[in-house]
């Protein structure tokens, strides 16, 4: 994954987008309304939405992607993962492959384009259906806990 750190605004956002799109992954635009607190300036987030309710954020940083879940995949298959993927994609951001927790795993930080194109993957095909409905307001998406008040909805002033 390429570097994204000190990259033109507009160029880093047009990779995390390609990297969204190959793992097949909802692209919604936010504002970054306070920037002192990301890395990376990149005015879209990656969202997976099911129908029940369920729902995964994706956050591009400099050299990885933080995704987070409002449910946690079940000890097993977060198991699974973490030993295909483990040297890609890392259990609650740790490396030295973290063991997955008893009650499962709801946070990665993902290494590489096939890590995230896996992991994004296997959430859809875990966590029920996707969604077809319209995206919710990033207020509703931060309630989850799934973004920091450092975004907010594209229409927000900045």
């Amino acid at each position: 994954m390429r570097n994204l750190n000190g990259m033109e605004i507009r160029k880093a956002t047009r990779i995390a987008r390609g990297e969204l799109e190959r793992a097949g992954v909802r692209i919604v635009s936010v504002a970054i309304i306070k920037p002192r607190l990301v890395n990376v300036l990149i005015p879209i987030i990656g969202l997976q939405m099911f129908d029940n309710g369920r729902l995964v954020t994706f956050v591009r940083e400099n050299v990885f992607w933080k995704v987070r879940a409002s449910a946690k995949l079940d000890p097993e298959l977060a198991n699974a993962v973490n030993i295909l993927f483990g040297d890609v994609t890392r259990v609650y951001g740790e490396s030295n492959g973290a063991s997955v927790r008893k009650d499962g795993c709801s946070h990665w930080h993902v290494d590489t384009t096939a890590g995230l194109n896996a992991l994004a993957a296997v959430l859809t095909h875990r966590l029920g259906r996707r969604s077809r409905a319209p995206s919710p307001d990033i207020s509703q998406i931060k309630a989850f806990g799934l973004l920091t008040e450092a975004y907010g909805n594209r229409w927000e002033r900045k």
